[in-house]
Protein backbone atom coordinates (compact mmCIF):
# COMPACT_ATOMS: atom_id res chain seq x y z
CA UNK A 1 0.00 0.00 0.00
CA UNK A 2 1.22 3.61 -0.66
CA UNK A 3 0.34 6.78 1.01
CA UNK A 4 -1.48 9.51 -1.04
CA UNK A 5 1.07 11.87 0.12
CA UNK A 6 1.76 13.01 -3.50
CA UNK A 7 -2.18 14.58 -3.04
CA UNK A 8 -0.82 16.97 -0.33
CA UNK A 9 -1.41 16.91 3.27
CA UNK A 10 -5.18 17.04 3.91
CA UNK A 11 -5.29 14.04 1.68
CA UNK A 12 -3.18 11.88 4.41
CA UNK A 13 -3.45 13.81 7.73
CA UNK A 14 -6.56 13.42 9.25
CA UNK A 15 -7.68 16.03 12.33
CA UNK A 16 -10.65 14.64 13.51
CA UNK A 17 -12.39 11.06 13.77
CA UNK A 18 -14.76 12.09 11.29
CA UNK A 19 -11.68 13.29 8.98
CA UNK A 20 -9.99 9.56 9.65
CA UNK A 21 -13.06 8.22 8.31
CA UNK A 22 -13.19 9.84 4.99
CA UNK A 23 -9.68 9.27 4.57
CA UNK A 24 -10.23 5.46 5.30
CA UNK A 25 -12.93 5.06 3.05
CA UNK A 26 -11.06 7.04 0.59
CA UNK A 27 -8.38 4.70 0.72
CA UNK A 28 -10.25 1.77 0.79
CA UNK A 29 -11.82 2.82 -2.38
CA UNK A 30 -8.50 2.29 -4.04
CA UNK A 31 -8.42 -1.16 -4.00
CA UNK A 32 -5.55 -1.96 -6.24
CA UNK A 33 -3.40 0.18 -3.65
CA UNK A 34 -5.21 -0.20 -0.21
CA UNK A 35 -5.85 -3.93 -1.12
CA UNK A 36 -8.50 -3.87 1.73
CA UNK A 37 -6.14 -2.61 4.12
CA UNK A 38 -5.27 0.76 5.85
CA UNK A 39 -2.84 1.95 7.91
CA UNK A 40 -2.78 4.32 10.64
CA UNK A 41 -0.28 5.84 13.06
CA UNK A 42 0.63 8.94 15.07
CA UNK A 43 1.99 12.21 13.45
CA UNK A 44 4.89 12.86 15.75
CA UNK A 45 6.48 16.11 16.19
CA UNK A 46 9.61 16.16 14.40
CA UNK A 47 12.21 18.66 14.74
CA UNK A 48 10.79 21.31 11.95
CA UNK A 49 12.80 21.70 9.05
CA UNK A 50 10.37 23.87 6.31
CA UNK A 51 7.69 22.71 4.39
CA UNK A 52 6.96 20.80 1.20
CA UNK A 53 5.43 22.21 -2.02
CA UNK A 54 2.30 19.85 -1.66
CA UNK A 55 2.16 20.60 2.48
CA UNK A 56 3.56 18.39 4.41
CA UNK A 57 5.57 19.75 7.42
CA UNK A 58 9.47 18.67 6.53
CA UNK A 59 10.72 17.03 9.74
CA UNK A 60 14.04 15.93 10.37
CA UNK A 61 13.57 12.99 8.78
CA UNK A 62 16.13 9.85 6.47
CA UNK A 63 15.63 7.17 4.91
CA UNK A 64 17.76 4.11 5.36
CA UNK A 65 18.12 0.83 3.45
CA UNK A 66 18.56 -2.54 5.26
CA UNK A 67 20.06 -6.01 3.30
CA UNK A 68 20.15 -8.58 5.51
CA UNK A 69 20.94 -6.80 8.77
CA UNK A 70 23.35 -4.18 6.53
CA UNK A 71 23.08 -0.80 6.03
CA UNK A 72 23.50 -0.56 1.79
CA UNK A 73 22.49 3.31 2.07
CA UNK A 74 21.00 6.13 4.01
CA UNK A 75 20.09 9.58 3.33
CA UNK A 76 17.99 12.72 4.13
CA UNK A 77 14.73 12.02 3.41
CA UNK A 78 13.44 15.42 1.90
CA UNK A 79 15.17 15.58 -1.89
CA UNK A 80 14.30 18.91 -2.53
CA UNK A 81 15.31 20.41 0.76
CA UNK A 82 18.48 21.79 1.37
CA UNK A 83 18.86 22.95 5.31
CA UNK A 84 21.38 22.41 7.64
CA UNK A 85 19.12 19.44 9.01
CA UNK A 86 19.88 17.45 6.34
CA UNK A 87 23.47 16.20 7.60
CA UNK A 88 23.79 13.72 10.82
CA UNK A 89 26.95 13.62 13.15
CA UNK A 90 28.35 10.42 13.01
CA UNK A 91 27.28 9.68 17.12
CA UNK A 92 23.48 10.82 15.00
CA UNK A 93 24.57 8.28 12.14
CA UNK A 94 25.10 5.90 14.89
CA UNK A 95 22.14 6.10 16.00
CA UNK A 96 19.83 6.21 13.33
CA UNK A 97 21.46 3.22 11.73
CA UNK A 98 21.33 1.24 14.58
CA UNK A 99 17.36 2.39 15.68
CA UNK A 100 17.51 0.98 11.03
CA UNK A 101 18.83 -2.59 11.76
CA UNK A 102 16.83 -3.07 15.01
CA UNK A 103 13.41 -2.27 13.03
CA UNK A 104 14.68 -4.46 10.48
CA UNK A 105 15.55 -7.73 12.49
CA UNK A 106 12.36 -7.37 13.84
CA UNK A 107 10.30 -7.33 10.72
CA UNK A 108 12.41 -9.89 9.07
CA UNK A 109 12.72 -8.73 5.82
CA UNK A 110 16.15 -9.26 3.81
CA UNK A 111 15.68 -5.89 1.81
CA UNK A 112 13.58 -3.20 3.98
CA UNK A 113 13.78 0.55 3.58
CA UNK A 114 13.35 2.66 7.24
CA UNK A 115 12.53 5.56 7.74
CA UNK A 116 13.81 7.58 11.09
CA UNK A 117 13.15 10.48 12.22
CA UNK A 118 14.23 13.31 15.05
CA UNK A 119 11.63 14.40 17.32
CA UNK A 120 11.76 17.84 18.94
CA UNK A 121 12.58 16.77 21.85
CA UNK A 122 15.90 15.66 20.28
CA UNK A 123 15.25 11.98 20.35
CA UNK A 124 14.68 9.36 17.08
CA UNK A 125 11.88 7.37 16.09
CA UNK A 126 11.28 5.15 13.22
CA UNK A 127 8.49 6.43 11.75
CA UNK A 128 7.52 4.05 9.25
CA UNK A 129 8.70 1.18 7.14
CA UNK A 130 8.50 -0.34 3.87
CA UNK A 131 9.16 -2.09 0.57
CA UNK A 132 12.52 -1.46 -0.38
CA UNK A 133 11.86 -2.44 -4.02
CA UNK A 134 8.93 0.62 -4.24
CA UNK A 135 10.72 3.11 -1.60
CA UNK A 136 11.89 5.92 -3.25
CA UNK A 137 15.59 7.39 -2.73
CA UNK A 138 15.47 10.24 -1.53
CA UNK A 139 19.07 11.96 -1.29
CA UNK A 140 20.65 8.48 -1.14
CA UNK A 141 23.28 8.40 -3.93
CA UNK A 142 22.01 5.59 -6.08
CA UNK A 143 25.48 3.82 -7.60
CA UNK A 144 26.92 4.29 -3.73
CA UNK A 145 23.39 2.06 -3.17
CA UNK A 146 23.67 -0.52 -6.51
CA UNK A 147 26.88 -0.87 -5.60
CA UNK A 148 26.65 -2.07 -2.12
CA UNK A 149 23.54 -4.16 -2.79
CA UNK A 150 25.26 -6.01 -5.86
CA UNK A 151 28.03 -6.49 -3.55
CA UNK A 152 26.06 -8.49 -0.94
CA UNK A 153 24.66 -10.21 -3.39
Amino acid sequence: MQSRKAKGYKACVAASLEELITLTNALLGLESRARGRVAVRELLPLAPAGQAPNGFPMGREFRVFVFRGAIVGAGYYWESAKNHLDILTPSETQAVHALAINAAARIRTPYIAVDIGQLDSGAWRVIETGDAQFSGLSRIPKIALWNRLRQSL
